[in-house]
């Protein structure tokens, strides 16, 4: 029997998906349903809906969803975050629903590990910021998108500990070369000076006018601005 944790209806989401969306990508033959007795912690249910869209909201999710469970009875679909362990409150929902994850983190690309459901790689190379950002997109992904320190912070501080990276400056997915104080990640999500994000009063601070390239200080998982010709080691995402 499959047993959730249930943590927080953060939301019932009400959303109309396009065909033309749903078709981006989105295939059931890529996730794999979780064994019977899976524990995953809940995060968000949604309006009632196919299993497909159930799908592609996990892919869309701002929430680092790795795990969708959709009922077959009820078509409801819950966005969640694979557990390790059991949770300490359980609800048992029935033999009609079914957990389904994206295939494995490592099957994606070599080195490529699962970090609190983030699918990384720390790249020991020291390179430019566009170099390193090339090397990413080699490997069919993009530079850490580091957004939240809730939900990236985590992740981030146990791949640096795995890698090595002590007390260091390291490339992440985030610059503002089009538009100064405007800091923008690869998928267009954007961020200002004043997010807790920074490391230190008056980060960033583009010192003398040339740093436009965030990277991460690896001692505390904060950013620091650089100009983006530095050599740094740097962390990859892809996608699940």
């Amino acid at each position: 029997m499959l047993s959730i944790g249930i943590v927080s209806l953060v939301a019932v989401v009400v959303m109309t998906v396009a065909t033309s969306s749903l078709n981006s990508g989105v295939k059931m033959s890529t996730w794999q349903p979780l064994p019977g007795d899976a524990v995953v912690l809940m995060t968000m249910a949604l309006e009632p809906r196919s299993k497909l869209q159930c799908a592609f909201e996990c892919l869309s999710a701002a929430l680092p969803c790795v795990t969708f469970c959709f009922s077959g009875t009820t078509s409801s679909c819950y966005l969640a975050v694979e557990l390790a362990s059991p949770a300490d409150t359980s609800l048992h929902v029935g033999a009609n629903v079914t957990c389904y994850r994206k295939g494995p983190c490592s099957s994606r690309a070599a080195g490529y590990s699962d970090y609190a459901g983030r699918c990384l790689k720390g790249y020991s190379d020291r390179l430019s910021y566009e170099s390193a950002s090339v090397r990413c997109s080699a490997d069919g992904g993009h530079l850490f998108h580091y957004k939240t320190l809730t939900w990236d912070k985590p992740p981030a501080q146990e791949l640096v500990e795995d890698a090595g990276f002590t007390a260091e400056l390291v490339w992440v997915g985030a610059d503002d070369s089009a538009v100064e104080g405007t800091w923008q990640r690869s998928d267009g999500t954007t961020f200002g000076s004043t997010s807790d994000l920074w490391y230190l009063a008056g980060e960033p601070n583009n010192l003398n006018g040339g740093e436009d390239c965030a990277a991460l200080y690896t001692s505390n998982q904060l950013l620091l601005d650089l100009p983006c010709t530095n050599l740094a080691r740097f962390i990859c995402q892809i996608d699940l």
